[in-house]
């Protein structure tokens, strides 16, 4: 009996082993693969992070500083890529992982761009615009005020540009031009569709189809085994059914308990990566901002995780308390026989 309450002990602590890859996997499977997840604070604040990185980054090009602040440019995104847009794009892609994950055989993740795209020529305009509206007017002199013909002041062009604007000059034609380079760019940036190929034999791509397969196949497995573990835990104690219900309940009381703590450290996982010895390029600022991104994603798979270890947790005391009463009831009924003879 001793010999086998030993290994129901050992079984237990196995058990909470188990239990926090499920849970975790769980987690992730809950909020980063599951379309319904991309609603609500985690789209708005993604849009944020992405908004104000992209403006920062374009604001610091030569050819844009000197026409547009970050403000300005972070108005620009906002107007013609909003929110709405990224959600659309987020559920498509997850709708698609979703799917490789509930093991359908797909070679490739193909998302539309177009709705984005389809915005690159108001972008051009607003920006077309806005350049020839900061292009300085051209120094006139006397002779050239008195005349009223257009065709008489020359105008001098850098790198295709105007470098002044003259009088009363119509510039229509000087804004579809520099609307026309800038869209062509643009849409060279901007491709239509973002294909994520999974046929093919890459190295990144191999691991990306072989985690979401893993992944796929773990999620069934780790409950299957848990499941296993519990059993082979009563039927190890076998009797009587109070230490059946202290011992299962132990095991999932363990596991919860587990699952917390591990939660709890993955909080500090992005200060503890995210260092300056493991991105010596990067500026402390840098480092901040991209910690408080990190740490951002992973909050809610952390979130997720300790809400599922306090339920396995709040199971496993239900499982404890049961086991006490019958328990107590067993230990009553037994001395109420006694009283009976």
């Amino acid at each position: 009996m001793k010999l086998r309450r030993a290994i129901a002990v050992l079984l237990v602590l196995v058990f909470a082993l188990v239990a926090l890859p499920a849970l975790f996997l769980k987690s992730i499977s809950s909020t980063y693969l599951n379309p319904n997840f991309y609603e609500g604070k985690i789209i708005d604040k993604s849009y944020e992070y992405i908004v104000d990185f992209v403006s920062g980054e374009v604001a610091k090009e030569e050819d844009v500083k000197d026409y547009f602040s970050e403000n300005e440019i972070k108005e620009m995104i906002t107007k013609y890529v909003p929110s709405s847009l990224v959600h659309d794009i987020a559920v498509e892609f997850t709708t698609q992982l979703k799917n490789i994950n509930d093991g359908r055989k797909k070679d490739s993740i193909v998302v539309s761009l177009l709705p984005v795209k389809e915005n690159m020529g108001l972008i051009a305009n607003d920006i077309s615009g806005k350049i020839v509206t900061d292009i300085p007017a051209c120094e006139v002199s006397e002779d050239e005020e008195d005349s009223t013909e257009e065709e008489e002041f020359e105008v001098e062009y850098v790198d295709e540009r105007p470098a002044c604007i003259p009088p009363d000059f119509d510039t229509t034609e000087i804004v579809a031009k520099i609307k026309h380079e800038i869209e062509k760019e643009l849409n060279n940036i901007m491709p239509g569709e973002f294909t994520l190929e999974l046929a093919i034999e890459d190295e990144n791509q191999a691991t990306f189809r072989q985690m979401i397969s893993f992944v796929s196949y773990l999620e069934i497995i780790l409950p299957l085994i848990m499941i296993v573990f519990l059993l082979l835990i009563a039927l190890f104690v076998y009797s009587p059914y109070s230490l059946v219900s202290k011992f299962t309940g132990s095991a999932l009381f363990l596991g919860g308990v587990f699952g917390l703590a591990a939660s709890q450290l993955l909080r500090h996982v992005p200060s503890l990566t995210v260092t300056q010895a493991n991105f010596p390029d990067m500026l402390t600022e840098d480092l901040t901002y991209l910690n408080e991104i990190y740490s951002f994603f992973l909050g809610f798979v952390v979130e997720r995780m300790s809400i599922y270890s306090l339920y396995m947790l709040g199971i496993g005391i239900v499982f404890i308390l049961l086991g006490l009463y019958l328990h107590h009831f067993n230990e009553h009924t037994e001395h109420a026989g006694e009283n009976s003879q």
